[in-house]
């Protein structure tokens, strides 16, 4: 009897040990997690892409928020490592694919890799969502400003500014398509609004 008594004692020692070695080991991931991404973004405020790129990829190992891939991203992207920053929201978008805030980004990172069909085709989804977000037509015009055409481009800019009168950034970039298409007056206008 005092021998089961002994063994059930034993047992219960050993499990509470094996118990806060667990939790310790829990709590000192968290810990690392937490500061890698600290760490990660005070790297990003030093222009350190590649560091910081390291740093959130430690914290990913054992993290999926949603946060911290939308920053590992962002370096990413600063880093002008594209192809990765798409597969990141891609990530993000399996499990949620109307994100809008992904899909924009998503379609920002096609852009600057130089997928433009596929920059588009992400917009157009975006406009499925919500045709009312400025944003959208900005980054379709843009992109479309890229591919050289200006007449999609400057319906595009003017529609955000339509949804936005004070979109500086998008009088701006319709000012460039306007005189790519020749329309200096107009594009003289749109330059002037955008300084204001």
């Amino acid at each position: 009897m005092r021998t089961i008594r002994i063994k059930r004692v034993f047992i219960a020692l050993f499990l509470g040990l094996i118990s806060s070695v667990y939790c310790a080991f829990a709590q000192n991931t968290s810990v690392t997690d937490d500061y890698m991404i600290i760490k990660g973004d005070s790297l990003m405020n030093q222009k350190l892409y590649s560091e910081a790129i390291q740093a959130y990829q430690i914290a990913l190992t054992t993290s999926k928020d949603k946060e911290l891939i939308v920053k590992y991203a962002h370096a990413l992207h600063m880093n002008a490592e594209y192809k990765s920053e798409i597969l990141a929201y891609e990530d993000i978008l399996n499990s949620t694919p109307n994100d809008l805030s992904i899909l924009l980004k998503k379609g920002i990172a096609l852009t600057s890799l130089g997928n433009l069909d596929d920059a588009i085709t992400a917009y157009r989804f975006c406009l499925t969502i919500d045709s009312l977000k400025p944003e959208i037509w900005f980054q379709m015009g843009k992109t479309f400003q890229v591919g050289q055409y200006h007449d999609n481009a400057s319906q595009c800019l003017m529609k955000a500014i339509l949804l936005k009168n004070t979109y500086a950034e998008a009088y701006q970039e319709l000012g460039t398509s306007l005189l790519a298409l020749n329309n200096i007056d107009t594009a003289i206008i749109s330059f002037r609004i955008a300084l204001q």
